[in-house]
C-alpha cells in the first residue's frame, strides 16, 4: 500500500498530485505513515519489519520505526521518498554527560525491553554478546573519565563493555554488574573510562555467563 497525496484550496476541492512513498519493504501490504517538519526540514516517518527480519523472529506485529527526509521539486510538489537502510543523516550529536535511557539506541542485537518499576522501560533479556549502538556520541575534547549505570540482576550479573566504532572496537571501559536481588531491584554501578574523546559511535556490549545477565535502565558519563 503506497502513500499518495492531494492538494486543494478548500475542503471540497482537491487535485491528485502524486506519490509520497511506495509500499515499504517486507511490510506485507501494510503501511502507516506521517509527515512532519523539524528544524526547517521535512520528514516522512513510517514503519517496517526489518529489525524483526534481521533478528530471525516472526514479523507479525513486530514493527520498527523508520524515517526518511522529504525533498521537493521547484514547483513545491513532493519528490517520491526513496527508502534507505539507515534512514536520515544524524543532525546532532548525543550528549553522554546527561542521563541517557537504555532504550535510546541506533541499532541493537539481541535486546528486549519491558516496563520498569522505576518508571518508563528498561532493557531486558541481555545475554552474552548482545549489544546496543548509540550513534554520534560527543565526548568532547577533554573526554570522559567515568561511566555510571542503573542496573538490576536476579542472576549472576555480568559486564557492560563500552566500545567505540563497533561491537568489537576499542574497549574504553568494563563496568561490572553483580546480582542485585531481583530483575527490578535497581542499583548504581560505575567504572573508570579511558580513551573516549571526540564524536564516536558507542557500543554497550553485554558479556558474562550462559544465563540472562542484567537489566539496564539508564546511563551517563562524567
Amino acid at each position: 500500500m503506497r502513500i499518495d497525496y492531494l492538494t486543494g484550496d478548500s475542503p471540497t476541492n482537491f487535485t491528485y498530485r502524486g506519490i509520497v512513498g511506495e509500499q515499504p519493504p517486507i511490510n506485507n501490504n501494510n503501511n502507516h505513515a506521517a509527515e512532519f517538519q523539524f528544524q526547517g526540514r521535512w520528514y516522512h516517518v513510517y514503519h517496517n519489519r526489518i529489525v524483526a527480519k534481521q533478528a530471525g523472529i516472526p514479523t507479525g506485529f513486530r514493527r520498527n520505526l523508520a524515517i526518511e527526509e522529504m525533498h521537493f521539486n521547484a514547483d513545491g510538489s513532493i519528490k517520491k521518498v526513496e527508502y534507505t537502510t539507515n534512514g536520515v543523516t544524524q543532525i546532532g550529536s548525543l550528549d553522554p554527560y546527561v542521563r541517557v535511557e537504555g532504550e535510546a539506541f541506533n541499532a541493537q542485537s539481541g535486546v528486549e525491553t519491558e516496563p520498569c518499576g522505576e518508571g518508563g522501560i528498561n532493557l531486558s533479556e541481555l545475554n552474552h554478546g548482545d549489544w546496543v549502538k548509540v550513534a554520534g556520541v560527543d565526548f568532547g575534547s577533554k573526554g570522559a573519565k567515568k561511566f555510571n549505570a542503573r542496573v538490576a540482576s536476579a542472576e549472576q550479573g555480568g559486564n557492560i563493555e563500552l566500545r567505540l566504532g563497533s561491537a568489537e572496537g576499542k574497549l574504553i571501559s568494563t563496568c561490572k554488574v553483580e546480582n542485585t536481588g531481583g530483575w527490578q531491584q535497581w542499583r548504581e554501578v560505575s567504572a573508570a573510562v579511558t580513551g573516549a574523546t571526540g564524536v564516536q559511535d558507542l557500543y554497550l556490549k553485554f558479556t558474562g555467563g550462559a544465563k540472562p545477565l542484567l537489566n539496564l535502565d539508564h546511563w551517563k558519563f562524567e
